[in-house]
């Protein structure tokens, strides 16, 4: 999945199997590496709700917990 925000960035997105906490994590490490990116969470059936990279920044921090 690719997610335009107002503000130029992109998010990229995979959907995977969530009963497989261990390989979705895998997945977000590669996608991130592959990307050039730090910034990322799993959200599990959800898309991000974000309209530019602070709000997405702020759905991280949500999910961390």
């Amino acid at each position: 999945m690719v997610f335009y925000l107002k503000d130029g960035h992109v998010i990229y997105g995979l959907s995977t199997d969530a009963s497989d906490d261990a390989f979705a994590q895998k997945l977000l490490i590669k996608l991130k590496e592959h990307l050039g990116s730090e910034l990322g969470y799993i959200g599990h059936e959800a898309s991000p709700d974000a309209g530019d990279l602070n709000e997405f920044m702020r759905a991280m921090e949500s999910h961390q917990s």
